[in-house]
């Protein structure tokens, strides 16, 4: 089955934050990271050639199910379309960018993070968030792939998650509140006024957000659970 135009577009753009998470890490520890986008979109479409050329698929071609042929050209794998549900699809896409957001900004951006209520000052937060943030975009990869252990893992990082920010209150407050001042100092410094942010609203927005997914995560698990139905761990 010839795999559609949205699903190639789809392939490209989980290639495209996996290397913009590793090549933001770098590109701030080098200081150019205002060319960010422009490098990332560079490489990936550089590495998409290379792959192609070498008859090799991407991690967001084996992600969204993409084989070769016997002719060499690229299928839809049809097993894993027909439990593939598009919601399951679009979950795993969040999943990704959410990964691909916390392994980044987590090794660069933020100052300290919490582990139940013990706070974690650099580098060890930043290796917690590190390895988080290739949980979290492992399992987005066990979604696309409609593995076994798929809603497992996802639903006990969410509930981590969760949990982690309940325990860790006033840590979470003192991390929001920097993220506040940062925010507001990059809108002065580009000549705009500061946004009426205050830590409290942010920190409704963010536990009403990760309960609200993790309530989807439940339903589609529920209504989906016949549908992860493959073994293995890739």
């Amino acid at each position: 089955m010839k795999p559609s135009k949205l699903r190639l577009i789809v392939a490209w753009y989980l290639d495209l934050l996996l290397w913009s998470a590793i090549l933001y890490v770098g590109e701030t520890a080098l200081g150019f990271y205002r060319y960010h986008w422009p490098v990332a979109v560079a490489a990936s479409l550089s590495l998409e050639a290379l792959l192609w050329r070498l008859e090799k698929r991407s991690f967001g071609f084996y992600a969204m199910g993409l084989v070769r042929d016997e002719n060499g050209r690229w299928v839809l794998d049809p097993e894993l379309k027909a439990n593939a549900h598009w919601l399951i699809l679009a979950l795993g896409i969040f999943q990704f960018y959410s990964g691909h957001r916390i392994f980044a900004e987590g090794l660069v951006t933020d100052p300290f993070f919490y582990l139940l209520g013990t706070r974690l000052p650099r580098p060890l937060s930043q290796l917690f968030l590190g390895l988080l943030g290739m949980a979290w975009m492992y399992s987005a990869a066990a979604l696309f792939r409609c593995k076994m252990h798929a809603p497992r893992l996802v639903l006990t990082l969410q509930a981590f998650i969760l949990l982690n920010d309940l325990a860790s209150l006033p840590l979470l407050r003192e991390l929001v509140e920097d993220v506040i001042a940062r925010g507001q100092a990059e809108r002065v410094a580009m000549g705009r006024t500061p946004a009426p942010t205050t830590p409290e609203m942010l920190m409704q927005l963010n536990f009403a957000g990760n309960l609200v997914y993790l309530i989807v995560l439940v339903a589609v698990v529920l209504v989906f659970r016949k549908r992860f139905r493959f073994e293995g761990l890739a």
